[in-house]
């Protein structure tokens, strides 16, 4: 794959990555962490899309590797968040070899993200 195609998706992970940072701190109830999760899934299925398109991968449909979120009664995602975000960081490692592997580590991420994002309750979009 070309160096703009990789760069293209290395971005879109990167701002995945970033905003599941900026929800360090908060709390569930506040406006910014529902946006950040957002951010970061919407940033995260655009990744998905084009690592789909460039190494066509329209008819592969991955299980999530994902260990069940162990939230607390608190409302505490840190786990998941980590989780998601070490799969961006992952498949970011993958773009430029495996594209197959990145999919499936996006993937992954983006079952996380959506599960946080249901279980808090909110949708900020």
């Amino acid at each position: 794959m070309d160096d703009g195609r990789v760069r293209k998706i290395v971005e879109s992970l990167e701002r995945a990555s970033k905003n599941i940072i900026k929800t360090s701190g908060k709390t569930v109830e506040d406006e910014e962490f529902q946006l950040s999760i957002w951010h970061a899934a919407a940033e995260a299925e655009y990744a998905a899309f084009l690592l789909s398109i460039y190494g066509q991968l329209h008819n592969f449909y991955p299980e999530p590797r994902h260990t069940p979120n162990k939230q607390s009664s608190t409302g505490d995602y840190d786990d998941g968040l980590s989780e998601a975000k070490s799969l961006l960081s992952k498949a970011i490692e993958l773009v430029g070899s495996d594209l197959k592997s990145a999919y499936e580590n996006v993937r992954s991420a983006i079952f996380i993200l959506r599960n946080i994002e249901n279980k808090s309750g909110k949708r900020s979009i």
